[in-house]
């Protein structure tokens, strides 16, 4: 297939490696690939050196990617006739424009990373979630240096829950502030990592998760749907979920002393690998519009 694939990210952003990741995976999977993509360069936007003339170009698909940087004004983008698809893993921040812009552009299916999005439960919707990065893969290491850590911002409801933790006798160390590198190497160097959503979104999978997996770390999440079907192979699962902050330090506790946290972190690799990649995601993608 001849596919656009468009989206906006900021270098270093989750969202610049998104964008690069999808189009690596789509070119190694026989596709030929174009990409339209503004980067923010020095307070500006600045487009990639492909800027088509898009009427009068035929392509078979336009993937848009939206990651929530910024809103995109791609109306050159609305004569292109053909498949569109729209892959969005931020709606639920910006609903009304999201909803707004698929409208507009004419998009025949929306995929949606979290079960809060705008479009949930519409006609031609599906959730797809995130995926294990190759960036993740790569900060993969064996030694260990941290028990227990928690990455993100410090909304007040996650740092009331790490302090409930640390009273509960947990080692955990919270870390905020950092880019998505050396987010990577803090997990990859942890032996078990926490994720704590502040919001309690329902299926909201984000990318910490993911991250986990891929550096080898093992997962300790929130029960939320979706869990199972994604990081579960048969019967091995690659995280232990859990329901509050007393569960949850029980839970660490158990697999720090017995040492159950590398096998978890073993299966969360394996589960990672065989159904968690962004070929994955794609694979889905195109069977469902083909």
């Amino acid at each position: 297939m001849k596919i656009l694939v468009s989206y906006r990210a900021i270098p270093n952003a989750p969202g610049f490696a998104t964008g690069d990741c999808v189009v690596r995976e789509l070119r190694a999977m026989g596709h030929e690939v174009q990409v339209h993509a503004k980067q923010y360069q020095s307070d500006r936007w600045v487009e990639n050196d492909f800027v088509p003339t898009f009427y009068g170009v035929k392509f078979d698909l336009l993937l848009y990617l939206e990651m929530n940087d910024s809103d995109p004004q791609y109306t050159e983008l609305r004569g292109l006739k053909c498949k569109k698809v729209y892959w969005t893993f931020d709606d639920e921040m910006r609903p009304q424009w999201s909803a707004r812009f698929v409208a507009e552009m004419g998009f025949g299916r929306v995929f949606y990373a979290s079960d809060r999005s705008v479009f949930r439960g519409r006609r031609n919707t599906s959730w797809l979630p995130y995926f294990v990065t190759p960036a993740a893969i790569a900060a993969r290491q064996n030694n260990k240096t941290r028990q227990c850590t928690i990455v993100g911002s410090p909304f007040p409801e996650r740092v009331r829950f790490v302090e409930e933790l640390k009273t509960l006798g947990v080692p955990v160390e919270f870390i905020s502030g950092v880019h998505q590198a050396k987010s990577l190497r803090i997990m990859a160097e942890s032996m078990v990592t926490i994720n704590n959503f502040p919001s309690g979104g329902s299926g909201l999978l984000v990318n910490r998760v993911w991250d986990a997996l891929g550096v080898g770390s093992c997962l300790v999440t929130e029960l939320q749907p979706g869990l199972s079907e994604f990081l579960c192979d048969g019967d091995r699962c690659g995280y232990v979920a859990y329901h509050n902050s007393r569960d949850c330090a029980e839970i660490v506790g158990d697999l720090l002393a017995s040492g159950r946290w590398a096998a978890v972190a073993r299966a969360g690799i394996e589960v990672g690998e065989k159904k968690n990649l962004a070929k994955h995601r794609l694979e889905k993608i195109l069977e469902v519009i083909k």
